[in-house]
């Protein structure tokens, strides 16, 4: 039989994988904490083949579930198959007081209080912890199990890990977006009192303040006034209101829900913003295979039918994913969606569209995208917006020298 040469980056792999496997004999509690694509999932099955006993698998989401499935096949661990139970952290519950070793994948999704306390009662020898990165916050949120018991946290950043050949050097376009501020294109609405009664006013950005001085003599206190304004007036309103209820967020749950909501609306409007520059980079790689993070449902759909978004069915965002994988379409573009757990094959361009301040998400993001042996990557930025720090925090485990202006 004709020997198979491994690759480098399988061969440092291996080598980190074997490591694991030796740190999980030594400490009750293994964090693996490695870049996107490094090979957290096989590591995992390597420490249960090792180990042997009962073990119970956490995922975050059913799709997950079927990853692992596909892993084991892949890698030729069906035989571990007996040892393993793999359910959602959702139906903990249906675990309590059970033993059996642990290991939670994309463990930020473990941390509740409740899953925390559920995860408490399983009796484990070993646990075993798997993420791409996790916030300082939320490692000690998940330090609540390891009372009493030996840690090992084995860390391998992005930047770690292609600089160590163990994933292919990418190159990430930076775009530059600008927010219009010359035709007025946007409406912005501030509403006071029942909706039922609201008496409806309009004005532009400039004359905001006056209605809103005339609208108060007039003791008017329930009003809609629709504002007309440019994408930069519209972004400086709405993060004047987002500050307003922020200041106030910690005395009422009407105001955080309210700071909550407008926060989400800024960032979908940010992205909706960069529709005229998503255009030409998509028709440039019309014929590469491609996944495009959008930043909603409402511009991806102006792109393609073939999203990925919580307002489909699992069965046809599963069919969307299946026919891009079989080669049958060549483009995926995924609405807060497919950023963990996802295997893609043969992705050769990743677009981000919608940056937020978890520096996990982005990088989950371009970990989809290093499938590839010569990965391009887009990020669309607005400046003069939050995207200018959220960027800054995204790009932190990335060496310098792999990013370019576009």
């Amino acid at each position: 039989m004709p020997t198979i040469k491994m690759k480098t980056e399988d061969k440092l792999k291996e080598k980190i994988q074997h490591e694991a496997t030796n740190y999980i004999s030594q400490y009750d509690n293994l964090f693996l904490e490695w870049a996107t694509s490094a090979g957290k999932t096989l590591a995992a099955l390597k420490i249960i083949d090792r180990l042997k006993g009962n073990w119970y698998i956490l995922c975050k989401e059913t799709n997950h579930i079927n990853n692992w499935l596909e892993e084991i096949n892949k890698h030729g661990y069906q035989h571990l198959l007996k040892y393993i139970t793999l359910f959602c952290y959702s139906s903990l519950h249906k675990h309590l007081n059970t033993n059996a070793n642990l290991i939670l994948d994309e463990c930020h999704g473990a941390i509740s209080e409740l899953r925390i306390e559920r995860i408490n009662t399983i009796h484990s020898e070993k646990r075993v912890f798997l993420s791409a990165k996790i916030p300082i916050l939320k490692y000690r949120a998940l330090e609540k199990l390891f009372t009493n018991k030996s840690v090992y946290r084995f860390t391998i950043s992005m930047d770690n890990a292609i600089n160590s050949n163990m994933l292919p050097e990418p190159t990430i376009y930076i775009v530059d977006c600008v927010l219009n501020d010359d035709k007025v294109t946007e409406k912005y609405i501030k509403t006071k009192g029942k909706a039922k009664k609201a008496l409806k006013f309009f004005c532009s950005a400039k004359e905001m303040i006056r209605k809103l001085t005339e609208l108060k003599r007039k003791k008017i206190d329930n009003y809609q006034l629709t504002v007309n304004c440019t994408e930069q007036e519209y972004y400086q309103l709405i993060t004047k209101d987002i500050n307003y209820f922020g200041r106030r967020a910690t005395f009422s749950i009407f105001y955080k829900h309210k700071w909550l909501n407008l926060g989400a609306q800024r960032k979908t409007f940010v992205a909706n913003c960069k529709t005229k520059y998503l255009k030409p980079i998509i028709e440039k790689h019309k014929s590469s295979r491609f996944v495009c993070f959008t930043g909603s449902i409402k511009q991806s759909e102006h792109f393609s039918k073939n999203t990925v978004n919580s307002n489909r069915a699992k069965d046809k965002n599963q069919i969307i994913i299946d026919k891009f994988n079989n080669g049958e379409i060549s483009e995926i573009f995924a609405v807060k969606m497919l950023r963990e757990s996802m295997n893609f094959k043969n992705i050769e361009v990743g677009i981000v569209t919608q940056l937020d301040s978890e520096e996990l998400s982005f990088i989950q993001m371009l970990g989809r995208c290093f499938r590839a042996e010569h990965p391009i990557i887009y990020v669309l930025v607005m400046r003069n917006t939050r995207d200018e720090v959220y960027l800054q925090n995204a790009l932190k485990e990335i060496d310098p020298k792999f990013i370019k202006t576009y």
